[in-house]
């Protein structure tokens, strides 16, 4: 590709984060990686590395790589500032998005990390840089200009000018609504099969099938629940890796080993595939990280396969992680996701979806066995921190570990957009978060009700 293809790469990843899409720009970097010769030669792929300490260093290194033939490439920089985030290094993650701002201060995209964890002047600046690009927004394209709402949003919130945050958090999710595609009625109505598949007679013999291995641990919950946090306390422990958020049983779902159009198929299993399946699982997991007795996977979406993983991992623990409808839905309407949470857009449809959830994690609270899953209530865990952290690990089977407490100290990576959040002592911030927008809430309230 040469040269030409170099800068089509580069125009390629500029154009994305231009969009909002800073996932889908760091992909296209690999682009510009290999249409350089001497990059080529020096650069390695991260997503050949199976966990995130690997890919996080290695995402460094070709970032570092690419900035030394190209110093200003501003995706690059801000692909640095987001892998050095997840690796807790705040302050150089500042600093690198300080760098792609100073190059092209017209990405919205550019300031989403000044405005989670700058100080006062950095948050000062995004401001009135976020407020010009608005006055404009007509020349960025809708996920930018999404991005640019959601900004904002977060900034008035920050300065208790809730009226106006919440008027830019509309805006942000009624234009991220209209680039995602959502089949509500299909996704509430699978919550519900799922139930009938696994009545209570299937998941209390399940006992007998699958895997008795008790390295897996399930972390499970609404996004924005609290389930990063939990991991993260996890994984300060020293005989526990924690994994994030895996991909593992939606691809055994997908790819139709859990049952030909899951969760109806399921039924036709026999003992031997489910314990294939468990093998599987077990041999992916325990290939991150050989030597851990425990090994997490917050996917928050596994509350969907509570009855497969207990099928297949009868061993296994499940932590369920409840915080306040509002809080939590609040705190989903206003973050633009990573990938396209068709739910999460609306007021009303985000309600109906938690009520789903809950009536599916209502289902799986009867019908397991007890003592097969934990559920840990966020509140609960701010108030009295320590005695429930110990219950935690308890549960996890695992002595007590102090380093437990000090979580926000460990070097574990966070790839979520809890990454800033849970590098801070416990505190009580993100209770009654929606407090202060609770006369803009009505219609979520009525969905929920």
């Amino acid at each position: 590709m040469g040269e030409t293809g170099s800068r089509d790469g580069k125009k390629l990843a500029s154009e994305l984060l231009w969009r909002g899409r800073p996932v889908e720009a760091m992909n296209v970097l690999e682009r510009v990686i290999y249409a350089d010769p001497q990059l080529k030669a020096i650069c390695r792929p991260p997503d050949r590395y199976r966990t995130a300490e690997e890919r996080c260093r290695v995402i460094l290194e070709n970032c570092r790589a690419i900035l030394s033939r190209y110093p200003n490439f501003a995706p690059a920089h801000y692909s640095m500032a987001c892998a050095l985030m997840s690796a807790g290094s705040v302050e150089e993650a500042r600093g690198a998005a300080r760098r792609a701002i100073a190059i092209n201060p017209t990405f919205p995209v550019y300031y989403h990390i000044a405005v989670q964890c700058g100080d006062t002047a950095e948050k000062a600046a995004a401001a009135t840089a976020l407020e010009n690009l608005a006055a404009h927004e007509a020349a960025i394209p809708p996920d930018g200009r999404s991005m640019l709402h959601f900004l904002l949003g977060r900034l008035y919130g920050d300065e208790k000018r809730y009226a106006e945050s919440f008027a830019h958090y509309c805006q942000a999710n009624a234009i991220k609504r209209g680039l995602v595609a959502y089949d509500e009625a299909r996704e509430l109505k699978r919550m519900r099969a799922i139930a009938d598949v696994f009545p209570t007679e299937r998941l209390q013999e399940a006992s007998g099938s699958g895997v008795p291995c008790e390295t897996p641990i399930f972390v499970v919950g609404m996004p924005r629940s609290g389930t990063s946090l939990i991991e993260q306390i996890l994984a300060s422990h020293p005989c526990v890796y924690g994994a994030g958020e895996l991909d593992l049983l939606p691809d055994f779902v997908r790819d139709g080993r859990a049952g030909a159009d899951f969760p109806e198929g399921f039924a036709a299993l026999a003992p031997e595939n489910l314990q294939a399946l468990g093998e599987r699982y077990v041999a992916e997991l325990s290939a991150l990280a050989p030597t851990a007795r425990r090994i997490v996977d917050k996917m928050p979406y596994n509350f969907l396969y509570v009855g497969l993983i207990r099928s297949i991992l009868p061993r296994a623990h499940i932590i369920h992680v409840i915080r306040d409808p509002i809080d939590t839905c609040f705190s989903c309407y206003s973050l633009q996701f990573a990938g396209d949470i068709g739910f999460a857009y609306d007021q009303t449809e985000l309600g109906r979806y938690y009520k789903a959830y809950a009536a599916l994690m209502e289902h799986w609270r009867r019908a397991l066995p007890k003592g097969a899953m934990l559920e840990v209530r966020y509140e609960t865990l701010v108030e009295d921190f320590e005695r429930e952290a110990r219950q935690i690990v308890e549960y996890c089977d695992l002595a007590w570990d102090a380093r437990c407490l000090k979580f926000f100290e460990s070097s574990h990576i966070v790839g979520t957009a809890s990454a800033a959040e849970v590098r801070r002592p416990i505190n009580r911030e993100g209770i009654g978060r929606a407090a202060p927008y609770a006369t803009w809430l009505a219609p979520l309230r009525a969905a929920l009700e």
